[in-house]
């Protein structure tokens, strides 16, 4: 299966919700994951929202995720929620989980107080997306 990940620095044009991303990748995934939030605020709410109409007009499995900033796990479960909420059952719900900006690293209860509250309040358990280093 081959895929994309998004977030709002690919941008956008006219005629295509991404611009640093070739038509191309975009044609011939069969799955786009979106960043949906980051931390406890995040600015990019309406290009999460177009992006994802995209894949799902192109017919893409969607997927959306939460990019963990270290902040309190429960307030930026509720965030990404916020966001994500009416893509719940219809799109896999992720914590991408990496160093880079993240005060958190290295505490694996973190990732579990998030996944646990994501879990709680949808009946869904959201995927940890994340490298080796992560684990």
């Amino acid at each position: 299966m081959k895929g994309i990940d998004v977030y709002h620095g690919e941008g956008r044009n006219d005629h295509y919700p991404l611009k640093s991303i070739p038509q191309k990748a975009f044609d011939d995934s069969d799955f786009v994951i979106v960043k949906a939030s980051e931390g406890t605020s995040y600015g990019y709410q309406d290009f999460f929202r177009e992006t994802m109409t995209a894949a799902i007009k192109a017919g893409k499995l969607i997927g959306c995720y939460h990019y963990a900033s270290g902040a309190d796990p429960v307030r930026e479960a509720d965030c990404f929620l916020k966001v994500a909420k009416d893509y719940i059952g219809k799109a896999i719900l992720c914590l991408d989980w990496e160093h880079y900006k993240n005060k958190a690293w290295g505490d694996k209860k973190w990732c579990s107080k998030f996944i646990d509250r994501v879990k709680n309040k949808t009946g869904v358990t959201c995927v940890l997306y994340t490298g080796l280093d992560g684990i």
